[in-house]
C-alpha cells in the first residue's frame, strides 16, 4: 500500500498572525524624568490594550510612584509614558516588585532606596473583531530597567534598557490547526497491517482525522476515482457534515480522531491499468478551538490522503462480500 498525506491549512505561511504583529521602540527625556514607549501594531489589528505590570509581567502595577499616561490608538500605534512622580512614596512600592538594588536585589525595607533599579513590564495586546467579538491575537511583553538616582526629592533616569521578553500568545492557544489524515486499523489510531499491501475490492480502509489541541466537527469526505495522469475524472460523497451518505461508510470517535471505514467498492477500481490505480480521499473540517478568553472558535481545513488500490484475483461470486465482512472486523 503507498500512502501520501497531505495536510493543507490556511494558515500555511511564515508568520500567520503577521497582520497583528507588535514592534516596540522607546525615547528617554532624562532632564524631565520621563519615557516613551510606542508600540506599532499590524494593519489587521482593530484596538489594543496596554498594561503596565510588575518585572515577571505578572501583577499590574500600583500608582503609588510610576505615572502611566497613553495615547489612543491611531495610525497602528499607541505611545506610553511612564513616569516617576511621586519619590516620597517610593518606599511604599518596596513589596510590589519593581524597586531593587543595582544588583537586581529586592530592597529591604530599611535600605536606602536613594540610588536603584526600577524593573517594570508594559504588555500590549493586539485586539481583532472576529465573528463580531474582540478577540486577543498576539501579546508582546517588553521589559524596561530604569537606572535612577535621587537628586533633591527628584528621580533622575541614568539610562532606560528594554528586553523582549520574547511571550507572544497567538489567540491563547498554542495548537497546530492542519489536519493530520493518516491510516489507522479499525478502533485504533494506530495502524497495525503491512504497510507494503496493495488494497483490492472489499478491503476496507479505516482513515483517521484528528488535531493538536483542537476538536473536529462538521467532517466532510469525498472519494475520487477513475484517474489518469492526476485528474480524477469521478467523485461521490461519503461523509456529509459528520454523516455518512451510504450505510456501508462507517463514521466513529476512536481516541481523539474521527474514524471512517471506507471498504473499496468496484467503482475505486475503474480505469486500472498495470498493478494499480489511486484513489483520493480529500475532504475538510471544522476546528474548534478555544481562544484567549475561552471563546469557542472555528475554523475550516482540509485534508487528503492518496491510496494505492489493485485487482485482486476472483475469490468467486461471494469473494467482495466475504472481503468486506471480514475486514470489518479486522
Amino acid at each position: 500500500m503507498f500512502l501520501l498525506p497531505v495536510a493543507r491549512s490556511q494558515l500555511d505561511v511564515a508568520d500567520p498572525l503577521a497582520a497583528f504583529s507588535i514592534s516596540s521602540s522607546h525615547t528617554v527625556n532624562e532632564q524631565f524624568g520621563f519615557v516613551d514607549i510606542k508600540r506599532t501594531f499590524g494593519t489587521g489589528t482593530t484596538s489594543v490594550r496596554t498594561e503596565l505590570k510588575d518585572k515577571d509581567c505578572g501583577n499590574t502595577v500600583a500608582a503609588n510612584i510610576i505615572e502611566y499616561f497613553e495615547t489612543g490608538y491611531a495610525n497602528n500605534e499607541v505611545t506610553s509614558t511612564i513616569e516617576v512622580f511621586n519619590v516620597n512614596e517610593m518606599e511604599l512600592a518596596l513589596g510590589d516588585n519593581i524597586l531593587f538594588d543595582l544588583n537586581g536585589i529586592a530592597f529591604a525595607r530599611d535600605a536606602d532606596i536613594s540610588k536603584g533599579l526600577i524593573k517594570f513590564c508594559l504588555q500590549s495586546t493586539s485586539i481583532a473583531l472576529w465573528d463580531s467579538n474582540d478577540i486577543d491575537m498576539k501579546t508582546f511583553r517588553g521589559g524596561y530597567t530604569i537606572l535612577y538616582t535621587i537628586v533633591n526629592d527628584f528621580v533622575v533616569m541614568t539610562s532606560v534598557t528594554e528586553l523582549d521578553m520574547d511571550a507572544t500568545d497567538p489567540l491563547g492557544f498554542e495548537i497546530d490547526l492542519r489536519i493530520t489524515a493518516f491510516r489507522c486499523s479499525k478502533d485504533s489510531e494506530t495502524f497495525t497491517g503491512d504497510e507494503n499491501a496493495l488494497l483490492v475490492e472489499g478491503d476496507v480502509y479505516y482513515l483517521c482525522l484528528t488535531v493538536a489541541g483542537g476538536s473536529l466537527r462538521n467532517v466532510n469526505l469525498d472519494a475520487s476515482y477513475a484517474e489518469t495522469n492526476n485528474i480524477y475524472y469521478e467523485t461521490i460523497s461519503l461523509v456529509a457534515e459528520d454523516a455518512v451518505t451510504n450505510a456501508i461508510i462507517g463514521f466513529s470517535d476512536v481516541g481523539s480522531s474521527k474514524q471512517i471505514a471506507v471498504p473499496i467498492i468496484a467503482a475505486f477500481l475503474e480505469g486500472v491499468q498495470g498493478e494499480s490505480v489511486n484513489l483520493k480521499l480529500s475532504g475538510n473540517a471544522d476546528v474548534e478551538f478555544s481562544g484567549s478568553s475561552k471563546q469557542k472558535l472555528m475554523e475550516t481545513e482540509t485534508y487528503e490522503v492518496v491510496v494505492k488500490l489493485a485487482k485482486a484475483a476472483e475469490l468467486g461470486c461471494f469473494g467482495s462480500l466475504f472481503r468486506i465482512i471480514s475486514n470489518l472486523f479486522v
